[in-house]
């Protein structure tokens, strides 16, 4: 896929939600919703670069959230808030934002949180996992011209 979207850089994340105008459950969410879609956050400079990877030019997001004890009440928390509106908007085949984050917590760059949204819509393509195993997911930017498919596969209801 080419190149289809500019960037539109903002000085924050809360800032880049107003932009678009998305609310977050609370601060510390994964997840944030417009009135017409969820907005997911892509941490570009995460510290594990190998379980977050992000390809603006291809329209690719990847990310693989590892599995987090019951012990860790208010994380477990976020981990399933994501994945529920991951499995959502996979298995009703709707359409995503991504808003792109530097510095956050588990960045390589300081400076404070920097965000950057992607105007294209996305789709989730792939998602695989549970919130106690862990899980990946795929997402993927709309090209108009050949728009994929998302298909919810049994058990993930």
């Amino acid at each position: 896929m080419e190149l289809t979207n500019e960037l539109k850089h903002i000085e924050s994340l809360q800032s880049a939600l107003m932009e678009i105008n998305a609310t977050q459950r609370d601060k510390y969410s994964w997840v944030a919703k417009t009135k017409d879609c969820f907005v997911f956050t892509a941490e570009v400079d995460h510290f594990e670069q190998e379980n977050n990877k992000y390809n603006h030019t291809a329209g690719e997001f990847r990310k693989i959230v590892p599995s987090l004890s019951t012990h860790l009440s208010s994380s477990a928390f976020y981990v399933r808030e994501l994945y529920d509106a991951l499995n959502l908007t996979f298995c009703m085949g709707l359409r995503c934002k991504l808003v792109l984050l530097t510095g956050a917590i588990n960045g390589t760059n300081c400076g404070g949180i920097k965000a950057a949204i992607d105007e294209g819509d996305w789709v989730v393509h792939k998602l695989i996992g549970s919130p106690v195993e862990g899980y990946e997911f795929h997402l993927i930017r709309i090209n108009p011209e050949n728009e994929p498919e998302a298909e919810c596969l049994s058990g993930f209801l």
